[in-house]
């Protein structure tokens, strides 16, 4: 009888691959994203083609066990790899403020044509994406960027008001209640210093939070309450802006008051 197969990590690639940690991608507004990247050694000499993964959820953290797995070994396999947080998210710069907005799928479709000029780049971008990832790559598909020449959407749907994961037929379904709440609480946090600050050469500290404007990024969703909207003196969401501004470290008070917070429609 033979063995059953065994999974196995696989970490040796035709091509050895080249790590760019963070990188900014430009928008046409001034609004810079924060990209990571994986590529072929060879890529700078031999240009090659892009696969752009275009999602909300913090590369420096929140998908980086997965990231540094997957993207790695299309990079191995003759690909650059470009992670890249959506607008407001991790530490892209400005703010988001729904899912698939105007805004975020014209973002879309300048990244891939920055991406496509890159030296690095053969020219040809494809996306790829499950999920959020899936559901922007049709619609950015949709607008035919020049340089898309492929997508590959997972658990996504062209049908959103009749499939969509939050929105069936007509009916919230109850995955909205975790989805209004959680999604907010997660992008309130603050990008990771070590990308956005600059090191205070007198105690070799970084930026405060306020500095990251994890206050700037709570206040902007669209499902905060109006008490923590406004940060009047003297309300909760005045009192945990203050902290949040005043003393590094306060991001846990910050996520705790948020995450409680009540909360209306889809992120």
């Amino acid at each position: 009888m033979d063995k059953p197969l065994e999974p196995k990590i696989v970490t040796a690639y035709p091509h050895t691959v080249r790590e760019i940690e963070h990188m900014w991608v430009p928008m046409p507004d001034g609004t810079r994203l924060s990209a990571k990247v994986w590529l072929p050694e060879y890529a700078d000499d031999h240009p090659v083609p892009v696969i752009l993964e275009y999602i909300p959820y913090r590369k420096r953290d929140g998908t980086r066990a997965r990231d540094d797995t997957m993207h790695p070994w299309w990079a191995g396999h003759g690909y650059a790899c470009v992670r890249l947080d959506i607008r407001g998210t991790g530490e892209s710069e400005g703010v988001i403020t729904d899912e698939y907005t105007a805004q975020e799928l014209q973002d879309g479709f300048d990244a891939i044509a920055w991406l496509a000029a890159q030296p690095w780049c053969s020219g040809t971008v494809g996306m790829t994406g499950i999920s959020w990832g899936g559901f922007n790559g049709l619609q950015i598909a949709a607008l035919r960027p020049p340089a898309l020449k492929a997508i590959v959407t997972l658990c996504s749907t062209d049908d959103r008001y009749a499939d969509d994961v939050h929105f069936m037929g007509g009916t919230i379904t109850l995955d909205n209640w975790f989805w209004g709440a959680g999604f907010f609480q997660f992008m309130a946090r603050p990008g990771d210093p070590l990308e956005l600050g600059a090191r205070d050469p007198s105690d070799g500290t970084r930026q405060d939070l306020g500095e990251c404007d994890v206050v700037g990024h709570a206040r902007a969703q669209p499902g905060v309450c109006p008490w923590y909207r406004s940060g009047v003196p003297g309300r909760p969401g005045g009192a945990v802006g203050s902290s949040a501004r005043a003393r590094p470290g306060r991001g846990v008070l910050l996520s705790r008051m948020v995450a409680r917070a009540p909360t209306g429609g889809a992120a």
